[in-house]
């Protein structure tokens, strides 16, 4: 993830970043943990981890399809956490050329600042990804949005995001639905790309066996609606008496039992399920190893806002994606090239991935194609200059 800059940059012109909060990280949640890391490698940037993080196995969604006592326990925790690193953030010494960067969740932060008027308040930088209040309610097929104690934490939220001086999020469709939902000033919102750690999956070599091998397809996901499973499962189905393919799918959630049973009943033989979430290591081998990568098939909703982590690594890793054509993108970034279906279509995903395996056995390739769109608009050089802009709109940064 290295981005080339000056060698020696006198203390006094550097921006100093200290990032604060309750953090999420491990292969689940790579935004903050890269984004810290890569702009620890800019000279002109002075940048120090105070974040609380969490163990890398603690993944949000699996707390928001819990009981509610569980649900209760971890949002306890993230409150206290937050408060201990609210209070830090107000209470250390600032330059005028220091910012504040809170990760995801921000909220559990960003809610106690909220309370110190703005002009003693420290200026923040939040992470927002994803907004708490629509994943825990709106989503996964179970909208509760007019509950009690879902209007409570939107309004939570709301305040909590008003606090920052920039709230990012990972597409342009995000950060409109931020705004509309949290009644943010749009000036303070900035879609960016995401962050992953991209040297591993940039040095997967191209796939070069495919037209004399079996080919294989490979879903990761966390088997909720958002990733549209359910298309994955009928293309299975589809496919299984197509002896050139084999698919393998990695993650669990709320689905879990549901793709159980449908695996049971698709009459595939040529289908591995790795249920568990896997480390990076194992992610980089599993993506190195497929020929065709699935991305999501959620629908026009929260489907359509989102680039999300695994198309970033299929895109660096040089591997044809098959997704919805429906997609969102940070600003400036051109649609990718993808091989793209309607999901609503029970018939297109399993003819595009013929279409990919006749182009194979022609010899040609789109993988390329990929790798060259990831390092040109969404890699860790372009989310650098991002951050470049957005300090030095605010007087500081180079």
């Amino acid at each position: 993830m290295g981005v080339q800059q000056p060698l020696e940059v006198r203390r006094e012109d550097q921006v100093r970043l200290i990032a604060y909060g309750t953090g999420l990280r491990g292969s689940g949640y790579p935004n903050a943990a890269a984004t810290i890391e890569l702009l620890r490698q800019m000279p002109d940037w002075h940048v120090v981890d105070c974040v609380d993080w969490l163990p890398e196995d603690i993944h949000l969604w699996r707390t928001a399809s819990g009981s509610w006592i569980g649900r209760g326990r971890v949002a306890a925790a993230l409150i206290l956490r937050g408060l201990f690193q609210a209070l830090r953030i107000q209470f250390t010494r600032h330059t005028r050329q220091t910012f504040a960067y809170v990760p995801y969740p921000s909220l559990f932060v960003l809610y106690w600042l909220s309370w110190m008027p703005r002009r003693w308040r420290q200026r923040v930088i939040a992470d927002a990804y994803i907004s708490v209040w629509d994943s825990m309610f709106c989503d996964r097929r179970r909208d509760q949005s007019g509950s009690p104690a879902s209007r409570f934490l939107r309004h939570i939220e709301a305040r909590a995001l008003r606090s920052a001086d920039s709230v990012l999020v990972d597409t342009e469709a995000n950060a409109h639905k931020m705004v509309m939902d949290f009644g943010l000033d749009p000036e303070r919102v900035h879609s960016v790309p995401l962050a992953v750690v991209e040297a591993p999956f940039l040095g997967i070599p191209p796939r070069r066996n495919a037209a004399t091998g079996r080919v294989r397809v490979l879903f990761i996901g966390t088997m909720i609606p958002l990733h549209g499973i359910e298309v994955v499962l009928e293309a299975v189905h589809a496919l299984r008496h197509e002896p050139r393919i084999e698919f393998r799918l990695i993650g669990n959630g709320q689905m879990g039992s549901q793709v159980e049973h449908a695996l049971r009943e698709s009459g595939n033989t040529r289908v591995t399920w790795l249920r568990e979430w896997q480390p990076l290591d194992v992610m980089v081998q599993e993506i190195a190893e497929a020929d065709i990568c699935l991305g999501v098939f959620g629908g026009s909703n929260k489907a359509a806002r989102v680039l999300p982590f695994k198309l970033y690594m299929y895109f660096a890793a040089g591997r044809p994606v098959i997704s919805q054509g429906e997609l969102s993108l940070p600003a400036g970034v051109p649609y990718p090239p993808i091989v793209p279906v309607d999901p609503c279509d029970p018939g297109a995903l399993p003819a595009a991935i013929l279409q990919l395996l006749d182009e194979m056995e022609r010899g040609q390739a789109r993988g390329h194609l990929l790798r060259n769109y990831f390092r040109e608009w969404i890699s860790a050089r372009q989310l650098a200059a991002a951050w470049r802009q957005l300090c030095s709109k605010r007087g500081v940064g180079k």
